[in-house]
């Protein structure tokens, strides 16, 4: 299994999206987000997301926990889940257990300021997908984290050799799968 600063991953398309984090934060401890420069991971950007923290309205059930908003999702994870989430929020992910899994994810992340990766399985369109995923820091304001940069595969190898291709839409007639990634 590869490793770079802490990130325990096999897929060389999260450990190059990784290298390229480290060599835009320079001596601070996480880029901003204007740093990014998607020509230099053109090749990868179909894989990635931009999410952005946010406050909750103090009147929310949920006020003390960050709320996460897709600024930017990558064609090949809107293709493999079967919709496009940007402009949403993690609340609008369809399954219980994987929109659990990703809050805890980057909350840790959000907590300590530094990147981490994570495997799984999740459903999509009532199928078990082997996924690899890495979360990393972003900070409009030097110390705090404000947003992420991250990316979600779906190896194939971890995959019989299939990769998901579920039909549009899917989640709109079935809302409440609750299988929990492993």
């Amino acid at each position: 299994m590869g490793q770079a600063g802490g990130i325990r991953t096999e897929q060389q398309r999260l450990l190059r999206l990784h290298r390229y984090w480290l060599s835009i934060c320079g001596k601070r401890p996480m880029p901003t987000r204007k740093d990014i420069d998607p020509a230099a991971v053109s090749d990868i950007l179909k894989d990635v997301m931009v999410v952005e923290a946010l406050s909750r309205d103090p009147d929310e059930a949920q006020a003390g926990r960050p709320l996460f908003r897709y600024r930017l999702i990558g064609t090949g994870v809107t293709q493999a889940a079967g919709y496009d989430l940007t402009g949403a929020t993690f609340d609008d992910l369809p399954d219980p257990a994987f929109r659990r899994f990703c809050q805890r994810l980057f909350e840790g992340v959000m907590a300590d300021g530094k990147p981490r990766s994570a495997a799984g399985r999740r459903l999509i369109a009532c199928e078990r997908w082997a996924f690899d995923s890495l979360v990393l820091p972003l900070s409009d304001t030097g110390d705090l984290v404000t947003g992420f940069l991250a990316a979600l595969v779906y190896p194939r190898e971890w995959n019989h050799g299939l990769w998901p291709r579920p039909s549009w839409n899917w989640h709109r007639n079935n809302a409440s799968e609750t299988d929990p990634p492993e």
